[in-house]
Formats: C-alpha cells, sequence, structure tokens
C-alpha cells in the first residue's frame, strides 16, 4: 500500500515537472521572440541567467524522479556572467544551453512518466 501510493505520488511529481518543463520552454520561445527592431538581436537573449537558473531547479527536482538520468547537470548560475558582461552571441549560447537541457530533461521525464503509467 505504501510503494503504491509512492508511485502515484512520484507519477504527479513527475507529470508536475513535465508541466513546469513545458512551461518554461513556452517562456523561452515567448521570450526570444518578443524583441524588435534593432535591439531584436541583442534584446532577445538576455533573460538567458534566469532561464539557466530555473533550469538548475527543476533539474534538481528531477533528479529523485529519473534515477540513472546523470547527463542532467546544473549550472553554477554565480559564475555566469550577467547581461551586461557578455556579447549578445554568448547570450544565445547560454540560452540554447538553458533551452536543450530543459528539452533533454522533458523527454527523460515523459519516457519515464509513459513507462510507469504503463507499470500500473
Amino acid at each position: 500500500m505504501i510503494g503504491d501510493t509512492l508511485k502515484v505520488n512520484q507519477k504527479e511529481q513527475l507529470r508536475h515537472l513535465l508541466s513546469n518543463a513545458n512551461a518554461l520552454l513556452e517562456a523561452m520561445r515567448y521570450s526570444a521572440t518578443t524583441a524588435s527592431g534593432e535591439m531584436a538581436n541583442i534584446g532577445n537573449y538576455v533573460s538567458y541567467k534566469t532561464f539557466l537558473r530555473k533550469y538548475n531547479e527543476l533539474a534538481e527536482q528531477a533528479g529523485p524522479l529519473l534515477p540513472g538520468k546523470t547527463i542532467l547537470g546544473v549550472f553554477k548560475i554565480d559564475n555566469v556572467r550577467g547581461s551586461g558582461d557578455t556579447t549578445w552571441p554568448e547570450q544565445k549560447e547560454y540560452f540554447d544551453m538553458a533551452y536543450s537541457n530543459i528539452a533533454l530533461l522533458k523527454s527523460f521525464g515523459r519516457g519515464d512518466w509513459v513507462r510507469r503509467r504503463r507499470d500500473t
């Protein structure tokens, strides 16, 4: 009985994690497409540090739910320079790292969620 409750709780946590990952990816897509005019290239990626931080939070939540997924690392945010100290190509690189890691986390989570659903 306790094991079943734990499985249900983990499935619910995983479902919540996937929902958060989807929301974060959507926020990133919106952020990357809303700047316009002369500032479009420069302004599209200035929120990269926020997205790296949010990815870290999701990755830390995912750790106990996705055992064996050691490919999910975290970023040392204190070592990441701010938007005023980086060029826009560097900002885009950080942004892309956050985006790809969130997409990977989502992929792992979805696969594990489908497997757990099938096992019940």
